[in-house]
């Protein structure tokens, strides 16, 4: 006689999952965190341009976010108010960053080399600044960056509490490759 044996039929679970290398060469911060160590022979067209590129370059900015117009006066290294606001309500949450409720994107990007807003918004991480650049190589169909936007928007707000140090080096990773794009001296 057999005691406390039970029999249990197998399962099978199913996730949802998405490439890790595309098609098209895409890179995720799973594949570029991987890759090296899987198959460092392997090389993907990741792309990203860095957050100095999109600051310097407005004219470049995807169709979907505006950069907003720079202040009248030569050489100024601020932008009027009258951009897409960093605090959009299908952006980035307004509870995350309480400092940038009132900027917009590139308001965020040129905050420290702005008189008016560099000592006013603290960003000790430049999460920001690295997320409004993310969202943008997210956005723009020129760059093989691995994401869509509001993957980035969705990253951003899940980890922007708990884990600002990994979140900014994973956003650094994704902006700071090849950037395909020309400047187009708008600045």
């Amino acid at each position: 006689m057999l005691k406390g044996i039970t029999v249990t039929a197998p399962v099978l679970l199913t996730l949802p999952s998405r490439r890790v290398w595309g098609a098209d060469g895409n890179c995720t911060i799973s594949a570029m965190t991987s890759a090296n160590l899987s198959r460092p022979e392997r090389t993907a067209s990741c792309e990203g341009c860095t957050p100095g590129y999109w600051m310097n370059n407005p004219g470049q900015w995807p169709e979907t976010f505006d950069p907003g117009t720079p202040y009248a006066e030569k050489g100024s290294n601020c932008f009027n108010k009258d951009g897409t606001p960093f605090h959009a309500d299908y952006l980035f949450e307004k509870s995350v960053n309480a400092n940038f409720a009132d900027l917009t994107l590139m308001q965020v990007m040129r905050r420290a080399r702005c008189k008016d807003t560099k000592d006013v918004y603290s960003d000790p991480f430049e999460l920001g600044f690295h997320a409004a650049a993310a969202l943008l190589n997210a956005a723009d169909p020129r760059v093989e960056f691995g994401y869509g936007w509001s993957e980035i928007v969705e990253i951003y707000n899940a980890r922007v509490h708990d884990d600002q140090e990994g979140l900014r080096a994973d956003l650094i990773m994704l902006n700071e490759r090849y950037c395909p794009l020309a400047a187009d001296d708008s600045l």
